[in-house]
C-alpha cells in the first residue's frame, strides 16, 4: 500500500529478510511487514526525516482495521505527533546526568 499524507509517503511492504542477512542468503526466513516514512519532495530522508517501523509496534496501538492498515495508521500518528514515539529516558541514564 501507498499513500502521501501531508507531504510525506507511506509506503507498507512485507519482507523476509533474506535480502538484509548474508547468512540468509538462499533461505526463506519468517515475513515481517514494514512500513516506510518518506519526505516526497525535500530532504535526504534525515531533514525532514524518514522513518520505519516494523508490524510489531501496531500492538502498542489500538487502531482497527487490518494489520496494513493499522501500521499506516502508526505511520500517520508519527507524522502528526511524533512526541507518541519518543522513549523516556531510563533510569539508569538519569543516575548519570545527575553525576551520582
Amino acid at each position: 500500500m501507498r499513500i502521501n499524507y501531508k507531504g510525506y509517503r507511506i509506503h507498507t511492504w512485507i519482507d523476509d529478510d533474506t535480502n538484509h542477512a548474508q547468512m540468509l542468503k538462499g533461505k526463506k526466513g519468517p515475513e515481517r511487514l514494514y512500513v516506510d516514512i518518506d519526505p516526497i519532495e525535500a530532504g535526504d530522508g534525515r531533514h525532514p526525516s524518514s522513518k520505519r517501523f516494523m508490524g510489531d509496534i501496531v500492538k502498542k496501538f489500538q487502531f482497527s482495521g487490518t494489520e496494513t492498515e493499522q501500521l499506516v495508521q502508526v505511520a500517520q500518528l508519527w507524522i502528526d505527533d511524533p512526541a507518541h514515539f519518543v522513549a523516556p529516558p531510563s533510569p539508569i541514564a538519569a543516575g548519570f546526568k545527575s553525576g551520582w
